[in-house]
């Protein structure tokens, strides 16, 4: 069995007013994703298809794909500065969890960081 080294992060980031962000889980956003996701799919398969290899081409997980082109098109009020998402995992192969265990966090404006530390 490989042990796999792990270094664990806080991170501090600005939420004022001024920042936009997304949660993927808002149910008024999950309607406007529906009409994104139906608007820009056919597109984000023809790039995911432009994939040689990597865990992106084995998964056909297209939803950042869309999300950047939505980001492209102006398709949100404004572009986030980061956006969240519960995360689920397969405790049973072929399944996704019923509980999050998770929330991701993704910083596309790296100014709203206000402070990195190791923990």
């Amino acid at each position: 069995m490989c042990k796999l080294d792990r270094v664990q992060y806080q991170v501090t980031i600005s939420v004022s007013s001024d920042v936009y962000y997304i949660d993927l889980d808002d149910e008024e956003f999950k309607q406007k994703w529906n009409q994104i996701r139906a608007s820009l799919e056919q597109r984000a398969n023809e790039i995911w298809k432009k994939y040689r290899r990597g865990n992106a081409k084995k998964r056909h997980n297209i939803d950042g794909i869309i999300l950047e082109l939505a980001i492209k098109k102006g398709m949100f009020d404004e572009t986030p500065d980061f956006m969240v998402k519960c995360t689920y995992t397969s405790f049973i192969p072929n399944t996704t969890s019923n509980f999050p265990n998770g929330r991701e966090l993704v910083i596309r404006n790296l100014d709203i960081i206000k402070k990195v530390a190791e923990v």
